[in-house]
């Protein structure tokens, strides 16, 4: 289930437990900082994905390109990555990326202090 806005009157809208304003931040801080590229290119899809900048999630692939995801469809998201990494077949670029994925998820969803 998604909704278009998680708002509490006259505050940011949220995303998970994140304002849209400090995921924006975070999507923005993270580009260009350098470290792994397949790392950075999950997170930013995961940022992108979560403020509903982009159709699909970046690990399941769910398609809701017109709405913002709510907290349930986030952890699961961050459920889906957690298993993708304990496949000891993952290449090492496609598990780059998917702990980009985890790390911002997992900070939008309030499970991290620290964003990717």
């Amino acid at each position: 289930m998604t909704t278009s806005w998680n708002t509490r009157q006259d505050e940011d809208p949220l995303v998970g437990v994140r304002t849209y304003a400090d995921i924006d931040l975070a999507l923005k801080g993270h580009r260009g900082t350098g470290g792994v590229p397949q790392f950075a290119a999950g997170a930013e899809a995961a940022y992108a994905w979560a403020m509903g900048r982009s159709g699909r999630s970046p690990v399941t692939g769910t398609d809701d390109a017109e709405h913002i995801p709510e907290l349930s469809l986030l952890t699961a998201e961050v459920d889906a990555s957690v298993v993708r990494l304990d496949d000891p077949t993952l290449e090492a670029g496609t598990r780059d990326f998917v702990r980009g994925v985890h790390d911002a998820l997992a900070w939008i969803c309030g499970y991290s202090d620290q964003p990717a």
